[in-house]
């Protein structure tokens, strides 16, 4: 044996013994690291153990927050991509590409087929309460002139007033969430009044025209109290006032 290793005395024996028992590092073992360690850890089991379990679920806290971050970043990336395709789509198809053919004649069949094919894109957006704003403002917008070439007078429509108010209704549902969520949103208060000018141009001389403008007038005059040089809203209230 090594003879640096052996006690000098019955007293170091004695001591050692006495460290053992408490689980502290005896002399008679090289004091590396891991031997001190292990002892450490056999001395405070229970502290080490909490320790490690909080780590542990401070790690999966912290990946779970870092999952969540970056889930939320996709659906941002993927709600702005949504929001180009809507914009897109209303400023080619609804308006560049309809009024190209409007110009045109015996063009009824293709700008009926922009209509289809622009009101089955629309739908499948499934716009809710978790959509962006700009998205569903633009969604909105889009409706509103799907419901134009449809059938509202003033413009080359299709003539078919059933699908305009189908397109009007779909605005207002996305519309009205949007105002209750936020009441003082004006591009929201004006998008809501022009849809209900659109409901008074396409049934004008029905029962609850009156009641259509009114409601027209509202929504124009709640986007003016916000904001008087909004000059959408201005143009809306000066057309329910001529009516």
């Amino acid at each position: 044996a090594d003879e640096r290793r052996r006690y000098g005395s019955v007293a170091e024996l004695i001591a050692d013994v006495e460290r053992w028992r408490a689980r502290l590092p005896v002399t008679a073992l090289p004091a590396t690291w891991r031997y001190r360690a292990s002892k450490f850890v056999g001395r405070h089991r229970w502290g080490v153990g909490a320790t490690a379990v909080a780590l542990i679920l401070l790690s999966a806290s912290t990946l779970i927050a870092t999952s969540s971050y970056v889930r939320a970043q996709g659906a941002k990336v993927r709600a702005e991509a949504r929001f180009g395709e809507v914009r897109d789509l209303s400023r080619f198809m609804l308006f560049d590409l309809y009024d190209a053919l409007a110009r045109r004649p015996g063009t009824v069949g293709e700008r009926g087929a922009i209509a289809a094919t622009s009101a089955r894109y629309l739908d499948r957006l499934n716009i809710s309460g978790e959509t962006g704003i700009d998205l569903r403002l633009e969604t909105a917008r889009s409706y509103r002139r799907l419901a134009a070439i449809e059938g509202l007078p003033g413009i080359s429509n299709l003539g078919r007033p059933t699908r305009s108010t189908a397109a009007l209704d779909r605005a207002d549902a996305i519309l009205r969430p949007l105002v209750k969520e936020q009441p003082r949103n004006v591009l929201a208060l004006t998008e809501l009044g022009w849809v209900q000018a659109d409901r008074w141009l396409l049934h004008a001389d029905d029962s609850q025209s009156p009641v259509t403008n009114r409601d027209a007038k509202q929504w124009f005059d709640a986007a003016l109290a916000i904001d008087p040089t909004d000059i959408s809203a201005r143009l809306g209230r000066l057309t329910t006032e001529r009516n």
